[in-house]
């Protein structure tokens, strides 16, 4: 473990093994973040570089500036991120940090899902990532604006904080969330619907599946288990 000691003005040098390892030259943007009793010292990577870096989480969310802004919804972060269907819609607004808000309630939504589905080091690169556009923080004037939302469309917090933050900045906001269809200045893009189903060859563990089933949707191998036993998996994405 390398150790540094902070200069007068606070500053330190970061170890040579470590700039190698992590490829550091000098003038790179670092994201600096206090988490869990640490520092955290993350290199900048431009958005589109996180694209598909979360692969495979589940996405699902529970429920002054001047126009030309956009605003992406934590859905659409954590889809972008994880490289899902949507994910193209969402790279135009992730493409210009310069235009892009981001609602501090967002932070919280995509963090507690990375550090569920992955691990916190994919957590606080996600967190970097959506750092490096313009931050807003909720304040007490937004938060009376996202209770009148909520009241309005019937949108649970965490949308009505956002969606008050897009209309405060003029912004577009780029979303997935069903609770937005419809609206004015939103681009909705509707979430895939995905299922799968299992099916195995072996005697005991056999799946019977009707014949309609089968004729609608494709059936491709999954594993192979033994010689014995076969799974499948039919798979629809709509």
């Amino acid at each position: 473990m390398q150790q540094v000691t902070l200069s007068p003005k606070f500053q330190v040098v970061i170890p040579k093994p470590v700039r190698d390892e992590m490829r550091l030259v000098p003038g790179q943007k670092m994201q600096v973040i206090a988490y869990d009793g640490r520092i955290e010292l993350i290199p900048i990577r431009e958005i589109s570089e996180m694209r598909g870096f979360a692969k495979g989480i589940d996405t699902h969310i529970e429920s002054g500036v001047g126009p030309g802004m956009n605003v992406v919804d934590s859905s659409g972060w954590l889809e972008y991120f994880a490289d899902g269907p949507n994910a193209s819609h969402f790279e135009l607004p992730l493409s210009d940090r310069q235009q892009l808000i981001v609602p501090s309630i967002s932070i919280y939504e995509v963090f507690k899902v990375l550090l569920r589905e992955k691990d916190e080091v994919s957590a606080l690169q996600g967190v970097a990532a959506m750092q490096s556009a313009t931050v807003v923080d909720l304040t007490s004037t937004l938060s009376l604006s996202a209770a009148s939302i909520s009241l309005k469309h019937s949108l649970p917090m965490a949308d009505s904080i956002i969606l008050a933050t897009a209309i405060n900045h003029k912004a577009i906001l780029w979303t997935q969330d069903i609770d937005f269809q419809g609206m004015a200045e939103v681009k909705y893009f509707p979430k895939s619907k995905y299922f799968s189903i299992e099916i195995s060859t072996h005697p005991v563990r056999m799946l019977i599946v009707g014949m309609e089933l089968l004729k609608k949707y494709p059936i491709v191998p999954f594993v192979q288990p033994t010689p014995l036993e076969t799974v499948w998996t039919i798979s629809s994405r709509s």
